[in-house]
């Protein structure tokens, strides 16, 4: 019986080529294929599009966080004398994201500074905040927050409202807090003769 190649020493080919020289050749290409493609994603796609949002007001930080086939834009939020008008920078990050995501983009996500004791204010205030998405009942929302900001240890607080969402500040010391309150279809004025939003 005769030996095969391996038995005599010789090495295994395709059409005269060495078989472990060209898997070699393609796991370096493979390598550097996608090693530029990485790079040229980087360079030509992400960094100018975190560049234009590191350029609105009151953001110090940038990423994108995957849910599902979207993308959420997380904005690193600054303290509302920087920031300014939340609902603005909301409107302006999801034009930003809209011209470099397109389809993929999912939603813009504001991170705050919030301490223990400014998501415990928060909690106490929620469902007063809650309450106005659903009546609409903003000056009673806003005096009953007056009232009982002095008890919570706040600093700073604010109320924004736009056609999407009722937005919430809170500060104390070194820490504040944004939350965004989606209005629900009846405050809006859907289903009531109203102008709603979608």
């Amino acid at each position: 019986m005769a030996a095969l190649p391996e038995e005599r020493g010789a090495s295994v080919t395709f059409r005269g080529y060495r078989i472990h020289i060209i898997a070699a050749a393609f796991a370096v290409c493979l390598v550097l294929g996608l090693g530029v493609q990485r790079v040229v994603h980087s360079y030509w796609v992400m960094e100018p599009m975190m560049r234009d949002f590191r350029a609105l007001p009151g953001v110090s930080g940038v990423s994108l966080e995957s849910r599902g086939d979207r993308a959420d834009v997380v904005l690193v939020v600054e303290t509302i004398q920087e920031v300014n008008d939340p609902s603005r920078l909301r409107s302006r990050a999801e034009s930003v994201a809209q011209a470099h995501l397109g389809t993929r983009f999912g939603r813009v996500v504001f991170r705050d500074r919030r301490t223990g004791a400014l998501t415990e204010a928060y909690h106490r205030l929620h469902l007063l905040v809650h309450e106005a998405a659903v009546t609409g009942r903003l000056t009673a929302m806003a005096g009953q927050m007056d009232r009982m900001a002095p008890d919570l240890g706040l600093d700073d607080w604010r109320l924004f409202v736009d056609e999407r969402f009722i937005y919430v500040y809170l500060a104390a010391g070194d820490g504040h807090l944004y939350e965004l309150v989606p209005w629900t279809r009846a405050a809006a004025g859907e289903g009531e003769g109203g102008a709603g939003t979608s």
